[in-house]
């Protein structure tokens, strides 16, 4: 709630507007969202902290970590600098350690779902895990939890994109929205090239570090000292334990592939040429076409070893602040499985086998043409949702127009269709 109302001015009214909504019709509306969607219009924001300090969940909840931030102002291109907000991971980490550790090994894992994880990293035996300096330094599994990153863009304000950094931990399986925690957010528009994202990075690196470590920091993200006079509260803690011991081990970055190259600024990406590879000489022609999938493959032999690439990216002029995580490694980097599948494969996919199925009316929805056939199908897959009582993923009928709208092009749909969640659901 802190750093929503951290965004701009509109975002109080905003969730107010929206637990009115979902409060409407629930049986305990005098809980949670439903206290929210009784608050008044007038003092909303007063009314909105006052409420969460009372919450049980909020001891769990550090205070937020401010910092200074270059950003542009406004839509225009004069750069202010305004403070940011951000949940350190190591913060949030020691506070449920201390207050709910239930809690604790539901989002970070349990013994045995531990000892499992770096059971299967061992058997792995890669450059990574033999070189990690936590791993090597921590031989007991059960206090290493490895953790990962995810960033994507949001729309959050409006239809301006907010990038969204979370983390969360890698040996448990949780739904996302109970395992991915939020760091910070920022709206797209403010953001100075190559500077307003990588400052933010810096301080996600520095707590990171701390994880890494099993100690709070005596320093903030800058190298200054805590002090009585200067963020007393981590003053207080600077030096101790944190979380009896455990240790957080980075062992994942996800996101898009914009996402990917503008966060580790990539130099070689599909726009640019001949290059298009960050790791190897893979091009979009020649003998180094990408699209050459064979096992002897020539682009396969001029892969670059992790160090290879690391000692070539940090000697550029501008670094990103990731790259200085305790036991970074690019070959851990990964693309967002929702972009590679559910909005890259299955939006090419279902339409095509739609468009199979309605090729003609013998084979299985009845018609006399293309877009009767659509609508047949749109009407049966209606029924069935209606049958086992599961919402639709989409209320757009099912249009031939829509899916192929020129001959020469494969069947596919777009996010106004069908969104990544939809996508998976169908």
């Amino acid at each position: 709630m802190e750093i929503l109302s951290c965004v701009n001015t509109d975002c109080c009214d905003k969730v107010r507007r929206l637990c009115q909504k979902i409060s409407k019709g629930t049986v305990h509306d005098n809980y949670g969202i439903g206290q929210l969607g009784h608050l008044a219009a007038s003092n909303f924001e007063r009314d909105l902290h006052r409420w969460a300090t009372k919450q049980d969940w909020r001891k769990l909840m550090p205070n937020l970590y401010d910092f200074p931030l270059r950003v542009y102002a406004g839509n225009s291109w004069e750069i202010q600098t305004r403070t940011h907000f951000a949940m350190l991971p190591h913060e949030i980490f020691g506070t449920v350690y201390e207050q709910a550790p239930e809690l604790f090994r539901f989002l970070w894992g349990s013994q045995s779902q531990l000892d499992q994880y770096w059971k299967d990293e061992q058997e792995l035996d890669t450059t990574w895990y033999n070189n990690h300096p936590v791993i090597q330094s921590e031989p007991d599994p059960k206090k290493r939890i490895p953790v990962g990153l995810h960033g994507d863009d949001a729309g959050m304000t409006g239809h301006e994109p907010v990038l969204v950094l979370c983390w969360n931990g890698l040996a448990v399986d949780l739904n996302t929205i109970d395992n991915r925690l939020l760091f910070s957010l920022v709206r797209v528009a403010d953001c100075i090239e190559d500077v307003t994202v990588n400052t933010i990075l810096s301080v996600l690196k520095w707590s990171l570090e701390a994880l890494a470590s099993g100690y709070y920091p005596t320093h903030d993200h800058t190298g200054y000292a805590f002090s009585k006079t200067y963020q007393p509260a981590r003053f207080k803690m600077a030096g101790k334990l944190l979380a009896n011991g455990f240790k957080a081990v980075w062992a994942e970055l996800r996101g898009d592939w914009k996402f990917l190259k503008d966060t580790l600024l990539l130099k070689h990406h599909y726009s640019s040429a001949p290059r298009i590879c960050h790791l190897c000489e893979a091009s979009k022609s020649g003998p180094m076409v990408y699209s050459d999938f064979r096992a002897n493959a020539a682009y396969l032999a001029t892969r670059v070893c992790s160090m290879a690439w690391w000692t070539t990216y940090t000697a550029y002029a501008c670094v990103c602040a990731l790259l200085m995580i305790p036991g970074f490694c690019i070959y851990r980097v990964a693309f967002d499985i929702m972009h590679t599948v559910d909005l890259g494969i299955y939006q090419y996919m279902l339409p095509s086998v739609l468009w199979d199925l309605t090729e003609r009316s013998e084979r299985t929805f009845q018609g006399n043409n293309r877009q009767a056939r659509f609508a047949a199908a749109y009407e049966e897959y209606r029924a069935w949702c209606k049958e086992y009582s599961i919402p639709s993923v989409t209320k757009k009928k099912f249009s031939y127009k829509r899916f192929r709208p020129d001959a020469n092009c494969y069947p596919q749909m777009s996010q106004v269709t069908a969104k990544a969640a939809a996508t998976r659901c169908k």
